[in-house]
């Protein structure tokens, strides 16, 4: 082969899928470092409002998710271990999200809506595998949450409903938007130095 395309060629070649790999590679590092900042964030902002209407099992579940967050991202920078990172965050919100559902009485709150937020996070962040393990695991525990009639540990009324419900959604939304931002931003970083 060296023969056919010389020696030059070959190194070009060589050189050039490693940038790529390289590349990939770091884009997947930033977009794993965004969304774990990001959870951790979000993470920060439920245990205040947990704490505040002395939820403290809940606090306690969503502090216990913000501290594996943490780790993960410590874990990520020392090791830049973008796989394990990647499966950790997304496991981490998982578990958080089934806990939460558990005490919170699934079905009737709005806790429910992250099992939709988990599968982007891991196609986000996995790819396709990522996003065939977590559509399933996340529909199961949506199809258990629907079936079954769990009994809140906590009661939530009236004008705190509603500020929960808007907590909820708006944190949702910008996870999502802020997940896409990274991803369309990260893939035309990709596409600019592919045409380079």
């Amino acid at each position: 082969m060296e023969n056919f395309l010389g020696n030059g060629m070959t190194d070009r070649i060589l050189k050039t899928h490693h940038d790529r790999a390289s590349i990939e590679l770091q884009r997947e590092y930033r977009l794993i470092f965004a969304l774990n900042l990001e959870l951790i964030i979000i993470g920060i902002l439920f245990v205040i409002v947990n704490i505040y209407l002395d939820f403290q099992l809940i606090t306690a579940i969503l502090s216990g998710g913000v501290l594996l967050a943490i780790i993960n991202l410590v874990v990520l920078i020392r090791k830049k271990s973008v796989i394990l990172t990647a499966y950790a965050i997304c496991t981490i919100c998982l578990l958080v999200a089934v806990l939460g559902n558990l005490f919170l009485g699934g079905i009737t709150s709005s806790y429910l809506d992250w099992f939709y937020v988990i599968p982007i996070l891991a196609a986000t962040t996995l790819g396709m595998q990522g996003l065939v393990i977590y559509s399933l695991l996340s529909v199961t525990c949506i199809i258990f949450f629907v079936t079954q009639s769990l009994i809140p540990a906590y009661l939530v009324t009236g004008n705190f409903v509603i500020f929960i419900n808007i907590i909820n959604h708006t944190s949702i939304f910008i996870l999502i938007f802020t997940v896409m931002y990274h991803l369309i931003r990260e893939y035309e970083d990709y596409e600019s130095f592919m045409r380079d």
